[in-house]
């Protein structure tokens, strides 16, 4: 039995079972413990500078150490998680001199949640990223074609260049990076990058000087890291409001969430707090906005949704919408636009959808937003895990309800091949014809998959 002694690390023990006879000392630190399947090591959990360490009982070194929890040793061989996902096996640090190792695939499993994605515009790559890896497919031929750690936001360009935002993950720092698809070539960008910049497309949004009360939101160019705009100062200081017995700490000053646009060149940008703060200085800046919030009975209930020009700031048009909400809530209200239209997703899985020419309320449906095009005017909303349903905007008409086997993971319209791309959670990719999802009736999904 090995016994990590928390108040003398350096007292730690090897002993003998039953009789509980010290065998040899074991310097530890204070560190949980874990037996491996078969031999003279066991794990500790977390180290200094890694997730997991294996310790050798008989040097006392840690000749092993992995980024994450997956792991295991049998005699002198460890089997670990490897970079794609299948299951690696080493000898390495645990037998002198061995180098390389063996790597088996596991069996395609369902997708799980996907926090970040970008497909090319002619609709030949796709990216996904969740929280501990990302992976680039060649969505023609179904070729995986890098798996590396995840970014949190980016896009492909023109000329099918990946960008992303790679954060901080397992003791790698911080960058953008560019990647070849067709070459395989990831390339380091070469500006340093703040740590809570956050790339929406090829845009990256930044609050600069926060720290000192009002902060300027500034966007630069992901491939060049030059300044394209700045947003007026930001207020971010924090008020406290009581609401029953409990202090509920809100910043009616928050910065504005922002949210990429379905064209190259739009962006949405939104404001819960429309009574004070942000919210209510934007509102000033915008009459025709500030006399429709006058109709929402509830101040509280105001949501503002604008569209500004990604590359310019500009504004380009806005709604005042009527959201039951509130500015404590954890949960805010998100919206999307294209064209005239712009959907509000509410905490209670209802989407609200209003026209911007006119301020009014279209009507709502119920579900979660996942795709709009503003050309067709259509957009897609995940009803339930496995049904996929298009709505016609101006009508709110269902013109399309597809039903899947699996859970729908990712929804995009490709403007230009006028497909709508589906990926469900068995990782089946599915192109559906724009022109057919037109037909007003109701099917289940049928369409090929690649």
């Amino acid at each position: 039995i090995v016994i990590d002694n928390w108040d003398y690390p350096q007292r730690s023990a090897v002993y003998s079972f039953p009789d509980g006879k010290e065998l040899k000392q074991v310097p530890m630190g204070s560190q949980e413990l874990t037996s491996v399947t078969h031999g003279d090591y066991v794990m500790l959990t977390p180290m200094k500078d890694a997730a997991l360490g294996v310790l050798d009982l008989n040097s006392g070194q840690v000749p092993f150490k992995m980024a994450n929890g997956a792991l295991d040793v049998l005699d002198n061989t460890v089997m670990m998680q490897a970079g794609d996902g299948g299951v690696a096996f080493t000898n390495q640090g645990l037998v002198a001199g061995a180098k390389g190792s063996d790597v088996i695939d596991l069996p395609v499993g369902d997708l799980g949640e996907i926090s970040a994605s970008a497909v090319s515009s002619d609709g030949k790559f796709l990216a996904l990223s969740n929280e501990s890896r990302c992976s680039i497919w060649n969505i023609e031929t179904g070729e995986r074609i890098l798996a590396m750690r995840p970014f949190s936001g980016g896009y492909f360009d023109e000329g099918d260049q990946f960008y992303g935002d790679f954060p901080k993950y397992r003791g790698q720092e911080h960058v953008q990076a560019s990647i070849d698809p067709r070459q395989h070539k990831v390339v380091k960008l070469p500006y340093p990058v703040a740590d809570d910049a956050a790339q929406h497309g090829e845009i990256l949004l930044e609050l600069k000087n926060a720290e000192q009360g009002a902060g300027t939101l500034e966007a630069r160019d992901v491939k060049t890291n030059k300044v394209l705009w700045s947003h007026h100062p930001v207020d971010a200081k924090i008020h406290d409001m009581i609401s029953g017995l409990h202090w509920i700490h809100h910043s009616f000053d928050a910065t504005p969430q922002l949210v990429s646009g379905t064209t190259s060149d739009e962006m949405v940008m939104t404001f819960d707090t429309l009574f004070e703060g942000n919210g209510a200085r934007e509102l000033r800046a915008h009459p025709e906005l500030a006399a429709r919030y006058k109709s929402v009975k509830n101040n509280f209930h105001g949501f503002l949704v604008e569209v500004i020009d990604k590359h310019t700031g500009a504004y380009l048009r806005g709604v005042v919408a009527d959201v039951p909400h509130h500015p404590w809530d954890t949960e805010k209200p998100r919206a999307a636009a294209f064209g005239d239209f712009a959907l509000v997703q509410s905490r209670i899985d209802t989407i609200l959808v209003y026209r911007f020419s006119t301020g009014a309320r279209v009507g709502e449906v119920f579900g979660e937003i996942m795709a709009e095009d503003a050309a067709s005017g259509l957009f897609c909303v995940s009803n339930g895990n496995h049904d996929l349903i298009v709505y016609d905007a101006a009508t709110l008409r269902e013109r399309k309800h597809f039903t899947y086997a699996k859970p729908v993971s990712f929804v995009e319209f490709l403007p230009a091949r006028k497909q709508l791309l589906t990926l469900t959670a068995d990782q089946k990719i599915r192109a559906i014809d724009i022109n057919d999802l037109q037909a007003d009736r109701s099917s289940q999904a049928s369409t090929s998959s690649q």
